[in-house]
């Protein structure tokens, strides 16, 4: 019995206070509106990936609208190439059995991509 008068005493004050119902309701919707603007993906970005005997098909189902294939001649230096070149990864595929990705991991987003 005692419970139940407790819960109604602070229900009716809490319904009488209009910080407590603005904190209840509109905060939380201000709070979750400033995590979508923070937390969008940005889906208008191009990415550059480096690409040293890649197969062609492979080649043709990788490449989108928003990620772009280059090909090298060489498989030398690659932190060198990706920084030069701007590409968020770089794809060897000069032994025919094993494909090796190297990722720059600068940007989380474009790495996802």
């Amino acid at each position: 019995m005692r419970l139940i008068a407790i819960i109604k005493r602070v229900l009716t004050q809490m319904r009488r206070s209009p910080r407590t119902i603005g904190l209840m309701f509109i905060a939380p919707l201000f709070i979750l509106s400033l995590m979508y603007v923070l937390l969008a993906n940005n889906n208008t970005v191009n990415s550059y990936v480096g690409t040293y005997n890649l197969n062609h098909q492979i080649a043709e189902n990788l490449e989108t609208k928003h990620l772009k294939l280059s090909s090298t001649s060489s498989d030398r230096d690659v932190q060198k190439q990706m920084k030069d070149h701007n590409w968020i990864a770089f794809i060897d595929m000069s032994d025919k059995k094993n494909i090796t990705v190297t990722y720059q991991n600068s940007d989380l987003g474009k790495t996802n991509l």
